[in-house]
């Protein structure tokens, strides 16, 4: 069952690894999300900053945990190469209404760029599902404060990464200025007051990572736990639906059963009241048959005894006559 329409547009990339060593590139875009598959059109000669017009698509969505992925290629004449890729959960795009996204690019491990996205989300209404439309909205807002942390780890990171390239640019100067002392013991203690300095502070930085990441990884956890609430809600909602929809069947099969049992009796009853109207004119025409055959009876006796006056008459008439 969909739990809404997901509406993308490619719009733009920044490309730090060119896989052409002459000419320039032509970059497209490959989606692929559980069956779904789609590939842009190439931005001729667009080289690392192609940018890309009314290329966008719809995605059903399915379910919140589904993994998206995008990869990046250059269209060639003989085999296109991979410029590299990237991939999310398709929740990532479903946090809120409307975004506009940069997301990183990977080739072989390392940093290969940034794609940029629009999208639309528009989540599907389905009447008596407000629990399971609230654990949804519970997972969004983890999906929005997942992100938020992910960007404050992400500029604390280059922070960190600044600190230590300013503490190693830092040490040639301070051990340049220690060398210009003649006391070799105060040198080799500051250089290593230094060097403990900067590993304390090296040491410091990596357990800040790891709590970092550990938050990161809570979050993570709490978030896909509200999915997973979120998808047995649906699930248990859709059988409920399901058996809702048997048992109509069900019954509507039963009146259309008894209403055939009404016609059939129906029928039934008919033919007997056929069938008497028949016995009745069936006895009737008896009746009038025995009637007729008494009268006719009766008729040809008188017919009879009037023939027989009829030849004395003459007889008489004949003797009558010869006197």
């Amino acid at each position: 069952m969909s739990v809404g329409n997901l509406h993308l547009k490619l719009v733009e990339a920044h490309l730090t690894h060119d896989v052409k060593k002459l000419g320039r590139m032509d970059p497209y875009c490959k989606i692929v999300c559980r069956d779904f598959h789609w590939k842009s059109n190439a931005d001729k000669n667009g080289s690392k900053k192609p940018v890309w017009h009314d290329q966008e698509f719809d995605i059903d969505v399915k379910y919140m945990g589904d993994d998206i992925y995008y990869k990046l290629f250059d269209e060639d004449h003989g085999k296109d190469e991979k410029i590299g890729d990237g991939g999310c959960k398709i929740s990532t795009f479903c946090a809120e209404p409307e975004m506009d996204m940069w997301m990183d690019i990977e080739y072989k491990g390392k940093k290969a760029g940034k794609v940029r996205f629009e999208s639309k989300w528009s989540p599907a209404e389905e009447a008596g599902k407000e629990e399971h439309e609230g654990m949804m909205a519970e997972a969004q807002a983890a999906l929005i404060a997942l992100a938020k942390k992910k960007k404050e780890l992400e500029e604390e990171f280059e922070s960190v990464n600044a600190t230590i390239a300013e503490h190693e640019a830092s040490h040639e100067g301070r051990l340049a200025a220690v060398a210009g002392d003649y006391d070799m013991a105060a040198f080799e203690e500051a250089k290593a007051q230094a060097w403990a300095t900067y590993h304390e502070k090296e040491a410091q930085i990596n357990k800040e990572r790891d709590l970092a990441q550990e938050a990161k990884q809570d979050a993570e956890a709490a978030m896909a736990q509200r999915v997973r609430e979120a998808a047995e809600a649906r699930d248990a909602k859709d059988k409920e639906i399901a058996e809702l929809e048997v048992k109509a069947a069900a019954d509507k099969e039963q009146a259309l059963a008894d209403i055939e049992a009404g016609k059939i009796a129906a029928a039934e009853g008919h033919e007997h009241k056929v069938q008497a109207v028949k016995d009745e004119v069936a006895a009737q025409a008896a009746e009038d048959e025995a009637a007729y055959e008494s009268v006719a009876g009766e008729i040809k006796v008188i017919a009879e005894r009037l023939l027989e006056l009829n030849e004395k008459m003459q007889e008489k008439l004949t003797a009558l006559t010869n006197l």
